[in-house]
């Protein structure tokens, strides 16, 4: 289940499948969960361009596409403004959504900017929304936290997207491709967001999972040479070999640390342990030269860890 689900009913490998949730349902339940405006910025906005719009605005959340957009944006915004990005470690973005939702709960000034990790299992509600161009999912999973709890009427609540001048080269090619797709066709279907945009989603995911575009039908082709082991080495469900873990020294998890590092295996517990300080951060040598790896296979970061801004480089 998800609000931007997939063109699954295109998969040839279903002949018979049978929603669970007529068409005629699951249309009537999105016109009920639309709760705010979509409004799309179609030329390229500088900092300061966004920081004019968002004048005037208390509770307002700002979504970028890469940590080091957000760490920039936030160093320009001002320290009214509260950051939250994956380089902060899962204890840390505890305490900071925490804050957050009592900010809000009271009706108080909550200035947010953040990276995607705010687009699912987390429930917060702001009056105004920004999200920097990206993919159509996440677009509409940011828009899931304006209004949420639906306290404004719908023209009141602004789900903004925007795109900011920057350098395109930062993106892979993949994410890249998701962000081209997703401008062409608000392009095409300017206001299909406001609109019931079922047919939106259904267009977006069957072409940024074309078979040929994503490499399916050579891994197809490999499953009928029952090439297993070739399968498995192309298929990747999630693409997690451009990171590593650490573990930082932050606030308990520094004595945490220095408890374990001389450990000569560590358990099942203690990774839990650890897990609360953890963080995920690329690999390679841009990063690498600030970890040390102990004997026991336990990472620790060595290099900048901010209160504001968690795992950083000086870039």
């Amino acid at each position: 289940m998800s609000a931007t689900q997939p063109a699954f009913d295109n998969l040839s490998i279903l002949q018979k499948e049978i929603d669970i949730i007529p068409v005629t349902t699951y249309q009537q339940i999105f016109t009920a969960f639309q709760k705010c405006i979509h409004r799309i910025i179609h030329q390229t906005w500088t900092w300061k361009d966004l920081v004019s719009d968002l004048a005037g605005k208390s509770q307002v959340l700002v979504v970028c596409n890469l940590t080091q957009t957000a760490r920039e944006g936030h160093q320009i915004l001002g320290s009214d403004w509260i950051h939250l990005s994956a380089r902060m470690c899962p204890i840390y973005r505890k305490e900071v959504l925490i804050q957050v939702k009592n900010l809000l709960a009271n009706g108080y000034s909550c200035k947010l900017i953040a990276t995607s990790l705010v687009e699912a299992g987390v429930d917060l509600d702001f009056s105004a929304t920004y999200r920097q161009m990206t993919g159509l999912d996440s677009i509409i999973q940011t828009a899931g936290r304006c209004n949420r709890e639906g306290r404004l009427p719908r023209e009141e609540a602004i789900a903004t997207v925007f795109k900011l001048d920057e350098n395109m080269q930062k993106y892979n090619s993949d994410y890249l491709a998701r962000i081209r797709i997703t401008e062409a066709l608000l392009t095409q279907h300017p206001d299909a967001l406001n609109q019931n945009f079922i047919s939106l989603i259904r267009e977006y995911f069957l072409q940024v999972f074309n078979p040929l575009q994503s490499g399916g039908n050579e891994i197809q082709k490999l499953r009928a040479r029952y090439n297993f082991p070739k399968v498995a080495a192309e298929f990747h469900c999630i693409d997690n070999d451009w990171q590593q873990s650490v573990f930082v020294a932050w606030k308990d998890g520094a004595n945490i640390i220095a408890s374990l590092i001389k450990k000569e295996m560590l358990t099942q517990q203690d990774w839990r342990t650890l897990q609360p300080y953890s963080v995920g951060i690329p690999k390679g040598d841009k990063y690498g030269v600030f970890v040390h790896e102990y004997p026991n296979g336990l990472r620790v970061w060595e290099g900048n860890y901010s209160d504001y801004y968690g795992i950083y480089l000086d870039e």
